[in-house]
């Protein structure tokens, strides 16, 4: 193992002493590459950032067909608990298959009212409005549902 506190004093001195003789920046490379271990730990530690890119792409390209394969199980699922009978859960030995209910989302359909209008629609205090009973024209909340699946 090479002592790298060691190698960068020893091409600190080296440029030091180059440069103060005068030597120009290619001198002063080829003087560090043939006289220290740097260079070597420069290559070395170039490639395994090379190496670590490809496995990140690689990773991030298998990471997006496993949630492509995850999802289509999913949807699968759902099916299959729909064909059995419209079930809300279903405990089986390897895991418990069951839908839970997304919090309600706000859809805006035409003109929302003057007070409710910022630049933009403001979905928080409509949500709320909505939420205390409030009758606001062009605007629900719709309330969906995820499958979700626990193993054991």
């Amino acid at each position: 193992m090479t002592d790298f506190s060691a190698v960068t004093a020893r091409v600190r001195a080296l440029q030091e002493q180059l440069r103060t003789e005068g030597y120009d920046d290619d001198i002063v490379i080829a003087s560090i590459e043939s006289e220290t271990d740097l260079m070597r730990v420069f290559d070395r530690v170039a490639e395994r950032v090379d190496q670590d890119n490809r496995s990140a792409v690689i990773a991030r390209e298998r990471a997006k067909r496993l949630e492509a394969r995850a999802d289509r199980n999913t949807e699968f699922l759902d099916y299959l608990m729909r064909t059995i009978g419209n079930q809300t859960k279903l405990e089986r030995p390897t895991a418990t298959v069951f839908y839970q209910a997304n919090p309600p989302r706000l859809e805006i359909e035409g003109e929302v009212p003057e007070t409710f209008m910022t630049s933009v629609p403001d979905k928080p205090a409509i949500t709320k409005a909505l939420k205390a009973g409030e009758d606001l024209p062009g605007c629900r909340l719709t309330q969906s549902r995820s499958l979700r699946v626990k193993t054991l």
